[in-house]
């Protein structure tokens, strides 16, 4: 009985464990519009900003891919975690 439940209880673990990942968001400053989901290359927001308020939303680790350019802003996180 003992064996069955640790079993039950590493299969859960294992099961958290995999469905925690990382949200990836993208920036370009050239081809990019915040009003895109920016979840890829082919759609990215246009500031940094954007994609940190994304992140922030977005419970876990998250990873944001800046284009290669130039970004003119004063960026704000404030994550309370």
């Amino acid at each position: 009985m003992i064996c069955i439940r640790w079993s039950f209880c590493c299969l859960i673990v294992i099961v958290a464990a995999t469905s925690v990942h990382a949200a990836g968001y993208f920036v370009d400053a050239g081809a990019g519009d915040d009003a895109n989901a920016g979840i890829s290359a082919a759609s990215p927001f246009a500031s940094i900003q954007r994609a940190i308020d994304a992140a922030l939303e977005n419970p876990g680790p998250d990873m944001i891919q800046l284009a290669s350019g130039e970004y003119d802003e004063n960026l704000v996180i404030d994550d309370d975690e």
